[in-house]
Parts: C-alpha cells; structure tokens; sequence
C-alpha cells in the first residue's frame, strides 16, 4: 500500500513523501521482509496547490463574469437616468463586492450625490457635496478622470492625513473610478471596502 507522511528536513521545513511497501516473500510464499520506497512528492503537492488555486480563481472570475453580465442586461433595460442608479449602487457594487459605495454627478464645480448605499461622508460614508478643488480621492478622480485604487488606509492616508478624517473607520479599501462620456467626466463611483484589498487587473 502507500502512505503520505511528512517528514522534517535538516532545516525544519516539511518534506511531503509518500512511502509504498510490499511484502517481500520467498519461493515456497513465506515472508522473508518487506521492500519499500520513500518518494518525494513536494513539487507534486506544490502543484496541486496551485492547481487548486488556479480553479477557485476560474470559478471566481465565471462568478463575477455572471453577476456583470446580469448587471449590463439589467442596464440595458434601465430607460432612466435613476434606473441607471439604481442599477450602479444595487448590483453594481455587489459585482465588485463592495458592501458601500457612492455615485456621486460633478454639477457647478462640485460633486454631488446622486446614489448611495450605506455610506456617510465624501463617498465612502454620509453623502456630502466636495468641492472639485478639494484634495480628496473623489474630487481627484472628477478631475484628472482616471482611476484611483487604494488597498489601505495607508495608501488613503498617502493622499492626504485630513481624508481619513472623511473616511468611514470600517472603509479599508477604495476604488474610485470617473463616468465619463467622449471624454467629458460626469461624475464618480465610488466602492468602499471593509478590507484591505489587492486591485488585480479584472478589478
């Protein structure tokens, strides 16, 4: 039969074998011993592993590829502005799991709320009106329109000490991406994470 076993090595680090035996007999069928074999198998289970990993992130990227293709057929659905709202705060920010988030319209050099969900200051919390010149994530994205990720709330704090002030305490992670048509930017999204995140390229 064969067994798993890990052993130690010299430098403590665990050394996955497999050890195979056999009864090991003589003409007349009498036991004489036994033979067997100690195979390393840490490159195999590495491989495994990596397998393994590989298959939760297809399952989790056909996951999210289902819930943006449920989201792009409702909007294609949506006939109004707050239809669209409704769809961009609603299953919008559960495609990206993020439990918060904002939309946020720039009107009159400021943004201004149009949709949230759970938040309470300046996108990541309770709506508020920003100023475009304000040092602020959102205001930084209205006017450059291009996309910020931060994965921390040092990466937050980065930007400018006074935002975290602004910044729900649960809020972890942001992304902040501009609504722009042919250029023009008409506002904001914003996505509020209760954990610190890396932003892979999908996101």
């Amino acid at each position: 039969g064969e067994h798993d076993l890990v052993f130690r090595r010299r430098n403590g680090q665990p050394l996955p074998v497999v050890i195979a035996h056999a009864p090991l007999r003589d003409a007349d069928g009498e036991l004489r011993g036994f033979v067997a074999t100690v195979r390393d198998v840490t490159l195999q289970r590495r491989a495994d592993r990596e397998r393994s990993q590989l298959l939760a992130a297809e399952r989790a990227a056909r996951d999210r590829t289902e819930l943006l293709q449920a989201v792009t057929a409702t909007l294609s659905t949506a006939l109004t502005p707050d239809q669209v709202l409704d769809v961009a705060v609603g299953p919008g920010f559960d495609a990206v799991g993020a439990p918060r988030g904002s939309v946020m319209l720039v009107d009159d050099a400021m943004l201004v709320p149009a949709r949230t969900a759970d938040l309470q200051t300046d996108g990541v919390g309770a709506p508020m009106r920003i100023p475009l010149d304000e040092v602020s994530p959102l205001a930084g994205v209205a006017r450059s329109g291009v996309a910020v990720f931060y994965g921390s709330r040092a990466e937050l704090a980065a930007v400018d000490r006074d935002v975290l002030d602004r910044v729900r305490a649960d809020t972890a992670a942001l992304a902040v991406v501009p609504m722009a048509i042919e250029g023009r930017t008409l506002g904001v999204l914003a996505f509020a994470f209760a954990e610190s995140r890396a932003f892979p390229i999908a996101d």
